[in-house]
């Protein structure tokens, strides 16, 4: 008997099917082109965001890591293979 699938974590901005701010560009565009008159705030509203990007970007890698891993190839093939720049 196959067990249920996990409850979701509500923490957690990455969930499939549904958008959060840091994926969709349009909201994200939007928030960054209202100037905060608080300069205190833009600067800790870029680190949240960045923070954000970092955590993406470090999830992506590994993903691509587990890809590599799986087909036994270097990471610059699966980079290729899904058109990302080694710089991205």
């Amino acid at each position: 008997m196959p067990s249920p699938p996990a409850q979701e974590d509500k923490a957690n901005p990455i969930r499939l099917g549904q958008k959060s701010a840091v994926c969709d560009p349009t909201r994200l565009a939007k928030s960054l082109a209202t100037p905060d008159p608080n300069p205190h705030q833009t600067v800790n509203n870029h680190i949240k965001l960045l923070r954000k990007y970092n955590d993406l970007r470090d999830i992506g890698t590994s993903l691509m890591g587990i890809i590599a891993n799986n087909r036994q190839v270097q990471m610059k093939r699966v980079y290729e293979d899904f058109h990302v720049d080694e710089k991205d």
